[in-house]
């Protein structure tokens, strides 16, 4: 599947993708969900997802292209951080 280059991760809650942008923010890079409206987009929209987000999960877009790269690797950390704690 192509995602667009700014999206730089995606997720399955809208409290996680919102969480991340507020997160990126505090690093200073600009974000935001896409598709709330749609609850991740109508392509891949299923009537069997008990959470109402698309099979494509909801992406988190940075607002400066040339962000994306080191938002993918803060969040990717991040990421691993929360799991590390959880376990």
């Amino acid at each position: 599947m192509h995602r667009d280059p700014r999206c730089v991760y995606v997720y399955d809650s809208f409290g996680a993708a919102d969480i991340a942008v507020l997160w990126l923010a505090d690093h200073g890079i600009p974000a935001q969900v896409m598709n709330q409206a749609t609850l991740g987009g109508l392509v891949g929209l299923t009537p069997f997802s008990t959470t109402g987000i698309s099979l494509h999960g909801m992406e988190v877009w940075v607002l400066d292209p040339p962000q994306a790269t080191k938002a993918r690797e803060l969040l990717t950390k991040h990421e691993e951080e929360r799991l590390e704690k959880r376990a």
